[in-house]
């Protein structure tokens, strides 16, 4: 670490912080069973067509129970609210 914050700046950043919802998928046992590798597609095509409509800007695998994989109980999935600070994104490879 090259950038040391002092403390006026900690508070700064932190009084931009936002909520958010993240959302964190898990396996179930159906998971691999016959017939879940088309509703994974699903869930994934799922996913990226809501990144492309700017519903979900990072585009990681969501679940509620519209989600194909959810409703299959192929994936279960928890919510948890969390902070974030305006601008951070995933960095590109």
């Amino acid at each position: 670490m090259t950038t040391v914050y002092t403390d006026e700046m900690m508070r700064e950043q932190l009084a931009t912080a936002a909520s958010y919802t993240l959302v964190v998928l898990r396996r179930t046992d159906r998971y691999g069973m016959d017939g879940t590798e088309r509703i994974i597609w699903k869930h994934g095509r799922r996913t990226m067509g809501l990144q492309a409509d700017g519903v979900m800007p990072i585009a990681c695998p969501v679940g509620d129970d519209d989600d194909p994989a959810v409703r299959a109980s192929i994936l279960s999935y928890s919510v948890h609210v969390c902070r974030g600070f305006p601008g951070a994104m995933l960095p590109t490879r």
